[in-house]
């Protein structure tokens, strides 16, 4: 696995040794271009940063090395799946799932949507250095989730119909609670409605936290979050096979906050229609 990770340095003309401060020096850089640019600037350093915080620094240095070359102005596109070790199944579902993305961007996704673009863009990286990982499977999964949800939104331009507000429907929950209540069932009910009127569409459901407890705890929260939704749209005629779940704890903040920072926009589950 190292040694294919480390060849990935000639993706972008460098040699490892070169790339030893490329962190370093995104940290320092500051995006050059248009929206989606420097949202994707941004979305490749969070990148970086967790990478770092793990200790991985390869993959740190690489994502750093991408968002340099975006400060310096110079194109970028989603990473060549040949260029990481990934075995099945994720690569067959990789390999699907990139030309959707590059069609999409070459077809103006970036201005149409650039924060739904540059989101694509960095889950689809995150998905492909997961799953070349292999074995967390959370991990693995929240990067998916995170490419999906984002191609979604961008499914508008391409003739794909979101049947959904302007904004996500959002049930809230209580600190540390995971049951859904009386209003939230009624969001729900809505949710299912619209499926219904479509039988063709799919229901996207993400669970969130805030900061408030570990990032272990909180993916957990946010999936038992996410699974009473499912339990719900099960009950109104919504079957799991037309749902797209995910959970992501506390890593995709609806609102940014600090650490240990207790936030009700934060403590939801977002769900969308898309046919």
């Amino acid at each position: 696995m190292f040694a294919k990770k480390s060849a990935m340095a000639t993706i972008i003309g460098l040699s490892l040794s070169a790339c030893t401060n490329t962190y370093d020096d995104a940290k320092k850089a500051l995006p050059t271009g248009g929206a989606y640019q420097q949202m994707l600037f941004t979305e490749l350093m969070v990148l970086a940063d967790s990478e770092r915080r793990q200790e991985d620094w390869i993959d740190a240095k690489y994502y750093g090395a991408k968002a340099l070359m975006i400060a310096s102005g110079e194109p970028v596109q989603p990473i060549e799946l040949s260029q990481r070790d990934i075995g099945e199944p994720f690569l067959g579902e990789l390999t699907v799932a990139r030309p959707p993305l590059t069609s999409a961007l070459a077809n103006g996704a970036a201005t149409a949507n650039p924060k739904a673009a540059a989101r694509a863009f960095a889950g689809f990286e995150c998905w492909a250095e997961q799953s070349e990982e292999g074995f967390q499977a959370d991990d693995i999964n929240r990067c998916k989730v995170m490419y999906e949800t984002a191609m979604a939104e961008l499914a508008g331009p391409t003739g794909r119909l979101v049947l959904s507000p302007d904004d996500p429907w959002t049930v809230y929950f209580p600190t540390d609670g995971d049951s859904v209540d009386f209003d939230g069932q009624k969001i729900v009910g809505a949710v299912a409605d619209a499926a219904n009127a479509a039988p063709e569409a799919v229901v996207v459901v993400i669970g969130h936290t805030d900061t408030v407890g570990s990032e272990g705890y909180n993916l957990d929260l946010s999936k038992r979050r996410a699974q009473s939704v499912v339990e719900i749209l099960n009950l109104l005629g919504i079957s799991t096979d037309r749902m797209t779940v995910g959970a992501v704890g506390q890593s995709e903040l609806p609102v940014s906050t600090a650490d240990g920072v207790p936030e009700q926009e934060n403590r939801v589950v977002k769900m969308r229609v898309i046919q």
